[in-house]
């Protein structure tokens, strides 16, 4: 599952009695020591402060220990969307079997059903099995029921990539990028050389390209 594992809070809200709570928040309320769990991720050491005016909710949270984690933005009650902008750097992912370290730098609109994402990601020390599934799954466009998501040009920079498996083992870097509204597309390439096992044989590459088109 997701959300909150733990954490501290604490501060003051206030609201009208006479009407519906949420339409005139007041407030500031700080958090610590808090940890967040979303797959692929699992984040802690997390505080920060909301401050809340009307229906809107400002906050920032940031990590206290590495990895680096910088989040800011508005929240709206009103239609219950989040606007703001991400930092972070040293984040490890784990994902069916792939690793990475990640830094990323991202800004976007984020709602109940929709999503608008733009930015840059630099992912380094990557782990990929050597399977050709886990392959198709970043070469096809993948359409998702119930929720548009438009990403604008999100740039992904892959430094030192490992593939490996089966006898065979791979190394290389590239960069991609992704685009699209509901149905994603990437392009790009990655550069590779290792060697890979054919019917047996052990075949030596000196250079070699995935591409995406």
């Amino acid at each position: 599952g997701s959300g909150i594992t733990k954490g501290w809070a604490y501060g003051h809200i206030s609201f009208p009695v006479s009407k519906n709570p949420l339409s005139a928040l007041s407030g500031r309320v700080k958090v610590e020591d808090v940890a967040v769990m979303t797959k692929p991720f699992f984040l802690e050491r997390l505080a920060g402060e909301c401050e809340m005016e009307g229906k809107v909710i400002n906050l920032k949270i940031y990590s206290e220990f590495l990895p680096e984690i910088y989040l800011e933005g508005k929240y709206s009650i009103e239609d219950g969307n989040f606007s703001g902008y991400l930092k972070a750097s040293g984040v490890m992912v784990r994902y069916e079997g792939a690793t990475a370290e990640l830094n990323a730098s991202l800004r976007g609109i984020v709602g109940r059903r929709s999503a608008s994402i733009s930015g840059e990601v630099d992912m380094r020390r990557v782990f990929l099995p050597f399977d050709p599934s886990f392959i198709r799954k970043f070469s096809s466009s993948n359409k998702m029921e119930g929720f548009d998501l438009l990403i604008d040009q999100l740039k992904i920079k892959l430094s030192d990539v490992r593939i490996k498996g089966g006898g065979n083992e791979l190394r290389g870097e590239g960069e991609l990028v992704i685009s699209g509204f509901q149905e994603l597309s990437a392009s790009g390439r990655i550069s590779l050389s290792g060697r890979i096992l054919y019917f047996g044989k052990e075949f030596e590459i000196t250079k070699g390209e995935i591409l995406w088109e």
